[in-house]
C-alpha cells in the first residue's frame, strides 16, 4: 500500500496537465502524503526549536526549500503552485513558519483503499 499512488485518467483533461511544474509538485505531494490510517507524529524545526506535529491520512508536512530543491525550482515557484493547487481546490494548506502542512482534499476518493 505504501509503495504506490493512484493517478486518475481524468487528469489528462484537467488544468494541471497543461502545467508541468504544477503537475510535478502535485505528484511529489501525493508521494509524500501520509497514507496510513494511524496518525504519524513528526518533529519539525521551527524558529523556536523543535515542534511535534501530528499528520493524519491524506496530509503531508514539508519544508518549502526542501521540496524546491527536490524539484530543482525556486521556493517562490513552490509557493506559487501550492497557491494554484489550493485555488483549484485540490489541497488545503497551513503555513506554519518554516514548514507547510498540506491536506489533499479528495485523498479518500482517489487514494483510499
Amino acid at each position: 500500500m505504501s509503495d504506490w499512488i493512484k493517478l486518475h485518467r481524468r487528469m489528462i483533461d484537467g488544468p494541471i496537465n497543461t502545467n508541468s511544474q504544477a503537475l510535478h509538485l502535485w505528484v511529489n505531494l501525493l508521494l509524500i502524503t501520509h497514507w496510513n490510517k494511524n496518525p504519524k507524529r513528526v518533529q519539525m524545526t521551527t524558529g523556536n526549536g523543535m515542534k511535534e506535529i501530528t499528520i493524519r491520512r491524506g496530509q503531508c508536512v514539508f519544508y518549502k526549500n526542501e521540496i524546491a530543491n527536490k524539484m530543482n525550482v525556486s521556493k517562490n515557484t513552490v509557493v506559487k503552485y501550492l497557491d494554484w493547487l489550493e485555488y483549484e481546490e485540490m489541497i488545503e494548506t497551513i503555513y506554519s513558519g518554516r514548514f507547510t502542512i498540506v491536506k489533499i482534499i479528495k485523498w479518500e476518493q482517489y487514494q483510499g483503499v
